[in-house]
């Protein structure tokens, strides 16, 4: 069965030339929008997952960051990026995941140079806990 066509309108109060307004049709497949919302549905526990796991490897459970998962995560991030959005609030939903994940990542990756320079002051207090604890023994 062949995809229906829905078609979107969206009002651009100024065109890049300052006139009037200008409409714009935006064609979208029943798969493409069944797409977008998968990955939206994705997006939001694939951050809250990466994001646990780096706490995890702050805490010393594991040994190296989760480089896989947060590649993954990456490029569900720049699908959603790249791909059209029919409505104000698919755009709107598209924005609140990229600048959840934008915070996360800079989180993310401060708390990697902090560990790898030994600057990370959880990390430090608890490899003092550490050398206490065996220096008792």
């Amino acid at each position: 069965m062949a995809d229906k066509v829905k078609k979107w309108n969206w009002e651009l109060f100024e065109n890049p030339s300052g006139k009037a307004k200008e409409k714009i049709d935006i064609e979208m497949s029943d798969a493409e929008l069944e797409k977008l919302s998968e990955l939206l549905e994705r997006a939001m526990p694939l951050i809250e997952q990466v994001n646990s796991l780096y706490n995890q490897y702050r805490c010393g459970v594991d040994k190296r960051p989760p480089n896989e998962r947060r590649s993954n995560l990456d490029q569900v991030i720049n699908s959603l990026q790249f791909m059209r959005k029919p409505s104000a609030s698919a755009r709107f939903r598209v924005r609140q995941v990229i600048a959840k994940y934008m915070a996360y990542k800079d989180r993310w990756d401060r708390i990697v140079a902090q560990m790898e320079t030994g600057r990370d002051a959880y990390a430090s207090r608890r490899m003092k806990a550490l050398s206490k604890s065996r220096g008792r023994m």
